[in-house]
C-alpha cells in the first residue's frame, strides 16, 4: 500500500544520506530494492516531475551570496536522470529530465535578482570535466596562476571526482545550520577575494613592466 511504500522510500533516502551513497546503489539490497525500483519508475520519462520541483531555500541563499556578495556569474552543473545501456554500459540521459532541467532554471531564475545565464547551465553527470579553467565553457583568458574552478555540491562522489581533477570542492547541504552556512560563506569570500587580489597584483606588475619598458625606450632614444 501507499503508506508502506512511502516508509520504505523514506528509509532508503535516510540510509543513502547517512552512508553518503546514491540511493540507486541499493538496488541489490533485498529490503531496499522495491524502493529503488519505485523511484526509478517515478523519475523516468516524467517531465512534469522535474519541471515542478521547488527550489530549496538554502539554495536560493547560496545563489544570492555568490551573485550579490561576491559578484560572480556561476555556472550551474546539474546531473540528469538516466539509465545505463544494457549492451554497452553507456549512460543514456533521460530526455524529459534534460529538457525539464533547462526549463526549471530559466523559469525559477526569472524570479531571482540575478538570473542565471542560460549558456552557463550544463546538464551532465561528468561534472569533473569542468574542474579546470580550460574546461569547455571556461575558455576566458585567465591572468596569472589563478586557482582552479570551485564546485559547491551536496553529493560526495561529485566532490571527490572534482577534487581528483585538481578543482576545489565544497560540500553543501540544505539542512546545514545558519552557523555552518556562515562558515562556508566566510571561506568562499576569502577564497574569491584573495583570487581578486592576486589577479590585480599580477595585472599591476604587467602594467608596471610595460611602463618601464616604454621609459627605457624613450631614454635610449
Amino acid at each position: 500500500n501507499d503508506s508502506s511504500q512511502k516508509e520504505i522510500v523514506k528509509k532508503l533516502i535516510t540510509v543513502a544520506s547517512q552512508e553518503q551513497k546514491l540511493w540507486k546503489e541499493y538496488k541489490e539490497n533485498p529490503e531496499l530494492k522495491p524502493a529503488v525500483e519505485f523511484i526509478e519508475n517515478l523519475l523516468a520519462d516524467n517531465y512534469n516531475f522535474w519541471a515542478g520541483l521547488k527550489p530549496l531555500p538554502r539554495g536560493i541563499q547560496l545563489w544570492d551570496f555568490l551573485t550579490d556578495e561576491l559578484g560572480l556569474e556561476p555556472h550551474i552543473l546539474t546531473a540528469p536522470w538516466g539509465k545505463e545501456d544494457t549492451n554497452t554500459g553507456d549512460f543514456i540521459p533521460d530526455g524529459d529530465c534534460v529538457r525539464a532541467k533547462h526549463f526549471w532554471v530559466s523559469e525559477r531564475g526569472k524570479n531571482l535578482p540575478n538570473p542565471p545565464n542560460p549558456s552557463h547551465v550544463h546538464v551532465t553527470t561528468e561534472k569533473q570535466t569542468f574542474a579546470a579553467k580550460t574546461a569547455p565553457g571556461f575558455e576566458e583568458e585567465v591572468t596569472g596562476e589563478a586557482p582552479s574552478n570551485i564546485l559547491i555540491d551536496d553529493m560526495s562522489h561529485y566532490l571527490d571526482n572534482w577534487a581528483s581533477e585538481g578543482g576545489k570542492a565544497f560540500q553543501w547541504d540544505s539542512r546545514y545550520s545558519s552557523k555552518e552556512i556562515s562558515k562556508i560563506f566566510k571561506i568562499l569570500y576569502k577564497t574569491f577575494k584573495e583570487e581578486d587580489i592576486v589577479r590585480e597584483s599580477l595585472i599591476r606588475e604587467d602594467q608596471e613592466g610595460v611602463e618601464k619598458e616604454e621609459e627605457d625606450k624613450i631614454e635610449r632614444a
